[in-house]
């Protein structure tokens, strides 16, 4: 197991999971349209997005290449809307490689859940740097014209790709407002026989409805809550019946989606 630690009380955070300072690999695919990429949860909502990093080993006919920034809001939070796209002109790397970064179009907020970022090629023989020691992050995935699918080298390469964040206010950690933040997490955690989450509305939402997806994204369970008037409500779910694993519950809340995820062992 990797445990990555990050400092939050700085104003600005590289997430990353290689730790490479030279890459030891090179990944580019034949007919230099093709891509890869990363899905990052971020430590603090919350969460903006500054910049994006791709590391490049070689690009001998001046490529360009483009980073994208998608949020986890498709079906069972897989990439959906374009958050952003930076197009990189001509980047020559020095030596054996070297990094470069792009600043968001708009820096990005998010309050809850993840965002995937990824390093897309605009022509031939322009590589991204692997890193090949382990552990992995075994959060990679391959980017093949809009669609995303599990990296093939997930278990032994890490892509260097980067993302550099911060606190909205550029120090410290605020507390989130408005829906998602009234929103915690599931307790017990992992759960045997019940899961519940408790929360407060203080934003004037009334109406919250969930649905909940095993990984294979089968529904398993759904239902509806009407708050009551000072806000308060409760999502209880028996899994006493359900398999071991981990299970997203997709909430709306008054229209806006929020993603909270939970595990079952026995």
């Amino acid at each position: 197991m990797e445990l990555r630690v990050v400092d939050t009380t700085q104003a600005s955070l590289t997430l990353q999971f290689e730790d490479a300072t030279a890459s030891t690999g090179s990944l580019g695919w034949d007919g230099g349209a093709g891509g890869a990429g990363y899905y990052i949860i971020p430590p603090y909502y919350p969460c903006t997005i500054d910049s994006l990093q791709a590391f490049i080993t070689t690009n001998i006919n001046l490529a360009n290449y483009y980073m994208e920034l998608f949020d986890d809001d498709g079906p069972f939070s897989t990439p959906g809307t374009l958050l952003d796209s930076v197009v990189v002109i001509n980047q020559q790397p020095a030596g054996s490689g070297e990094w470069f970064t792009s600043a968001v179009s708009n820096p990005v907020t998010i309050t809850s859940g993840g965002f995937y970022v990824s390093w897309n090629m605009n022509g031939l023989n322009i590589n991204l740097g692997l890193d090949l020691t382990p552990p992995f992050s075994n959060r990679t995935y391959e980017v093949l014209g809009s669609s995303w699918a599990i990296y093939r080298s997930r278990e032994f390469q890490d892509l260097m790709i980067r993302a550099v964040v911060s606190p909205p206010t550029g120090t410290g950690i605020d507390q989130p407002t408005g829906a998602a933040s009234a929103i915690g997490n599931f307790f017990p955690n992992p759960a045997t026989d019940q899961v519940s989450l408790t929360f407060t509305m203080g934003d004037g939402a009334r109406n919250v409805t969930y649905t909940v997806y095993d990984m294979q994204g089968r529904q398993v369970t759904a239902d509806e809550i009407n708050l009551s008037n000072d806000g308060k409500g409760t999502i209880s779910i028996a899994t006493r019946n359900l398999s071991e694993g981990m299970y997203n519950c997709k909430l709306i809340v008054d229209g806006k989606m929020i993603n909270r995820r939970f595990i079952i062992t026995r």
